[in-house]
């Protein structure tokens, strides 16, 4: 009755770590997968006591709400699977990405449930008060300014007017700025030998505050490594 993987390994099930994004979710959708398998379990007496298995054992409602909350927890674990990747990551989706979030997958519908309601409400919440984005400063955050000048995202979709105008004038105006600073001015090779402390003799004195640095001695000899 074992339910079995991908790669042809019985399942197990998964455990909530606070520490670790998505395994609320993880979690959720492993034990919907094994709902039945764990169900004998529970009523195999030879494996749990009575009072262990109603303890641990969930109505049908409960069952039910985790199939409805994996559809709306899927999207952000996608997303948090592409911001938290090692390669491939970009400063010009997080914006994007995250409003997508709130005026799309989180929207409500006429078929949710007054539970998955109220979950999206409160997520949208969360996601608007931490990422600022009904702030119209919010507009001139770098990964915005970002997201303006990313091909991929330029267009900013899921934008309000406002925020898009607000976004595009700001990039104008770094634009503009940029334009009218005077060139930086040549770096020389030249290396200034570190002085020594006053009173001491010696090893020069390492602009690190040690003594007998070897690059800080190899410069005052006037030899470059």
């Amino acid at each position: 009755m074992g339910v079995k993987g991908d790669d042809g390994k019985p399942l197990k099930l998964l455990q909530h770590v606070k520490t670790r994004w998505n395994s609320v979710y993880d979690m959720m959708e492993r034990l919907v997968k094994l709902r039945w398998p764990v169900v004998a379990v529970l009523s195999d007496r030879s494996f749990v006591k009575a009072t262990d298995a109603k303890t641990l054992d969930m109505r049908d409602e409960h069952w039910q709400l985790m199939e409805y909350l994996l559809p709306v927890l899927q999207p952000l674990q996608i997303v948090t699977s592409l911001l938290s990747a090692k390669i491939s990551p970009s400063s010009s989706t997080v914006y994007p990405m995250l409003m997508k979030l709130r005026t799309g997958s989180l929207a409500v519908t006429a078929i949710d449930s007054p539970a998955v309601h109220a979950f999206k409400d409160d997520l949208r919440k969360a996601l608007t008060e931490r990422f600022a984005l009904d702030d119209p400063t919010t507009a001139m955050h770098p990964f915005v300014v970002a997201s303006v000048l990313d091909p991929a995202t330029r267009c900013l979709d899921n934008f309000g007017p406002q925020f898009r105008a607000a976004a595009y004038d700001n990039v104008r105006e770094l634009t503009a700025a940029s334009s009218q600073q005077p060139p930086a001015a040549a770096v020389t090779d030249t290396v200034e030998p570190p002085r020594r402390k006053e009173g001491e003799a010696g090893q020069p004195f390492c602009h690190t505050g040690l003594l007998g640095c070897p690059r800080c001695i190899s410069v005052a000899r006037g030899v470059r490594i």
